[in-house]
């Protein structure tokens, strides 16, 4: 009988470890920061934060803050981004766009807070600063149709509070007002209206109109 013979066969691979250089990996930068409510001193919870690299638009990112308004954001591309939020305070304070512009840095983390403005700040911003001085503020809403599915429509919004002036050396009670045309889609913005105490609203288009408000 002729004896099996098993022949085993290694393969020995050797990887060069001479002339190679590792692939430097492209710079990129970190982002904390914090949205803020100046009007009502405090965070701005999970608040949708948009970034946009101000070098390359299509170069954007979008996170949510946590419960205490913080956020981050992570490999960034170094230079100078644009910091936007939304939320559902911001809409009801007539601010159509909050947003900063942050440098990014390629070590380390930058940091930065996204605020509302004060309420004087947000004033002017609405209004101008000739209201602002004045110590008034301003009223702003939407004009929907009872009839109808619709985001909104166009009309007019008229409103009306009580001044007390002093003519002849008596204290005289007299209706102050306001009035305003809304956009086409129903939304309108009253400037000039008193900060405290209590003002009433109608709105109306053509031969519709709502109740005194």
């Amino acid at each position: 009988m002729k004896a099996n013979r098993w022949v085993w066969l290694g393969v020995l691979c050797v990887s060069p470890l001479f002339g190679v250089q590792a692939q430097a990996r492209p710079a990129s930068g970190k982002l904390r920061g914090v949205a803020y409510d100046s009007v009502r001193a405090r965070p701005l919870p999970l608040a949708v934060i948009q970034l946009i690299s101000e070098n390359d638009p299509s170069n954007a990112r979008q996170v949510t803050a946590d419960s205490l308004g913080r956020f981050s954001a992570d490999s960034l591309v170094p230079g100078i981004w644009i910091v936007g939020v939304q939320h559902a305070w911001l809409d009801s304070l007539a601010v159509d766009q909050l947003a900063v512009r942050v440098e990014v840095k390629a070590k380390g983390t930058s940091r930065t807070t996204i605020a509302v403005p004060s309420q004087r700040a947000l004033v002017t911003r609405v209004c101008g600063e000739a209201v602002a001085k004045d110590s008034s503020g301003y009223v702003h809403g939407l004009i929907r149709g009872a009839s109808s599915l619709d985001f909104g429509k166009p009309g007019n919004v008229r409103i009306q509070w009580v001044e007390f002036t002093l003519k002849r050396e008596e204290l005289a009670r007299e209706l102050a007002g306001v009035e305003v045309q809304s956009s086409s889609v129903g939304r309108y913005v009253a400037c000039g209206v008193p900060l405290s105490g209590m003002v009433r609203l109608r709105a109306w288009n053509g031969a519709d109109s709502t109740g005194v408000l």
